[in-house]
Formats: C-alpha cells, sequence, structure tokens
C-alpha cells in the first residue's frame, strides 16, 4: 500500500512519495497551531485571586504587646502617669482623642484606664469608655472582657456577666483565662447568696475550667468555690474543697487573694477553729502578716 501518488507515464508507473497538498498543508497548521488536546494547551488553571473583602463581621485579632513600642509607647507611659496621678478623667479623654490621631492607643493602653475606672468603682464611665473603643475597632483581648465581666458583677448584674461570658465562649478569636472563671465564680456567688440555683452554675463554671486546665493549681478559686458548696448545705464537699487547697503536699497555688479567699470562706461559715488555724498558719510563713489576711476579719 503507498501513500503517495501513482502516475503512468510510457506504461511504467511512478509513485510520487510526497504527501497530498492538503495533508502537507495540515501538517504544516499543526505544527504552527497545536490541537486542543496537545499538552502544551494544558496549562494549569489559575488559582482564583484571594477574596479582597473579608467578613466584616469576623472578629479582629487583638494586638500583640509588640506594638507597644515607639510613639505608642510613649502614648502609654503619658497615660499611666495621669492614671498614678489619680487624673482619670484626663486619662480617659486623653485616650478618647489618641484613638482617632495618627498614634492610636494600644488596646493595652485602653485596658490601663479600664482597670483605673474599675478600682475606683466608676462603672458608667468604664462602660462608656469601653462602648467607645468598641465602635472604634479596637480589638479587645481577654483582659479587656476580664474587665467588662468584673464590673457586672460588681454592679450585681450577673445574668449580664453571664451573657457577655457566653459571648466571649462563642465569638472570641481566643479562649477565656483562668482570671475569667475566678472572677465569675466569685460574683455569682457574692451577688446571689440566698438562690440555690446559682451555687450549680458555680460548680459547671468549675468543672469548665477544669476541663480546659486539667488541674486547677491557682488556688484563687476555692474560697469562692467553698462558700458555693456551703450555699448548698454541702459541708463535706466544701472541707474537701479546703483540705485540698491548703491541705498537706497540696500543689495549689496559694496567694495572698487566695489565702484570705479561703480564710473569708471559712469564718463566715462557722469554721472558726479551721479558720484561726489557718490564721496562725499563714502569721508563722509570712512575718508580719499581709495586710488584708486582717481584712478577712472584719465580719
Amino acid at each position: 500500500m503507498c501513500n503517495g501518488i501513482e502516475t503512468i507515464i510510457d506504461g511504467k508507473t511512478i509513485v510520487d512519495l510526497k504527501p497530498p497538498l492538503n495533508g502537507r498543508r495540515r501538517k504544516r497548521r499543526l505544527r504552527i497551531e497545536p490541537p486542543l488536546s496537545s499538552p502544551r494547551t494544558q496549562s494549569p488553571q489559575p488559582r482564583p485571586p484571594p477574596s479582597q473583602n473579608p467578613n466584616p463581621n469576623a472578629p479582629k485579632l487583638p494586638e500583640s504587646v509588640n506594638t507597644l513600642s515607639g510613639n505608642r509607647l510613649n502614648l502609654h507611659n503619658r497615660i499611666l502617669t495621669l492614671i498614678r496621678q489619680n487624673d482619670l478623667d484626663e486619662a480617659s479623654l486623653f485616650t478618647r482623642h489618641s484613638i482617632y490621631s495618627n498614634c492610636r492607643p494600644t488596646i493595652f493602653t485602653c485596658n490601663a484606664v479600664l482597670a483605673a475606672l474599675l478600682r475606683q468603682s466608676r462603672y458608667s464611665d468604664l462602660l462608656s469608655l469601653h462602648r467607645f473603643i468598641t465602635q472604634a475597632g479596637v480589638a479587645p483581648n481577654v483582659v479587656t472582657h476580664n474587665l467588662l465581666i468584673n464590673a457586672y458583677c460588681d454592679c450585681r448584674k450577673t445574668d449580664t456577666a453571664l451573657e457577655h461570658y457566653k459571648q466571649l465562649i462563642n465569638d472570641a478569636p481566643f479562649n477565656p483565662s483562668p482570671t475569667t472563671y475566678r472572677i465569675l465564680i466569685k460574683g455569682l456567688v457574692d451577688n446571689n447568696k440566698r438562690s440555690f440555683r446559682i451555687p450549680d452554675g458555680v460548680f459547671s463554671l468549675y468543672e469548665e475550667l477544669k476541663e480546659k486546665l486539667g488541674v486547677v493549681e491557682d488556688g484563687i478559686v476555692y474560697g469562692s468555690l467553698m462558700k458555693g458548696y456551703f450555699l448548698r448545705g454541702m459541708e463535706k464537699e466544701a472541707m474537701e474543697c479546703y483540705a485540698e487547697a491548703v491541705g498537706e503536699n497540696s500543689r495549689i497555688r496559694m496567694s495572698a487573694v487566695a489565702f484570705n479567699s479561703v480564710l473569708d470562706a471559712l469564718s463566715k461559715n462557722g469554721k472558726f477553729d479551721e479558720a484561726m488555724q489557718l490564721f496562725d498558719r499563714m502569721m508563722a510563713e509570712h512575718n508580719p502578716p499581709w495586710r488584708l489576711t486582717g481584712e478577712s476579719w472584719k465580719l
């Protein structure tokens, strides 16, 4: 079989091996324009560009401590000076004015002012400043949430504090800290001494804290936990909690505030012998005793 063109000349058959003209044109066209199935045309599909419009409702990550430098650190120190001078009105006003300046305060500066307002029980000013920095787009960190929850508990608005805690759990890009649970547990116990529903909330918060940390080594929670047990009439469990906190070979870290909280729980629930023993132990371990220790005996 011959692919060329046969031509008969003088009785002889001559085969022209050149392909037909149409075939040559086709090959030339293929060299110039490869077919669609050619590997050279199968280039990888370009990746879609990243979204230029992220979800505006997504929570912003708080700034790191590294942002507290340069002019922002100078601003932070100036506001701390006003706080030390007890000029909280000027510190709060300075913070507000700086929000929209070319030297925006960090969340650490805002927290310092909020904490100073909390210490002086200026709750309305604290809530007003917190609302202002939130609307200005300053991303809060866990300390900001703790200060707000503490303010709600001090104002006896435990339901609002719990709602804010749930908002922190569901929406914040970070987890609550042990201080968050300490504030909530103490607030629930102190503000609801006549309610039998609230201690259950205290215990559930404590179990949640244990689940997150594995072992609760900070003793500052135990005094409020003992009060919760006493409110439910669970004296045995309260004393087991006391033994776990201050007993021999205990791994619990007991600070001055933690000791005072346990001492307060004992003295206000008829455990005067145990309270005196704990006080004597504190006297022996710390000479002179902490100033806050004497406050627990003001019943």
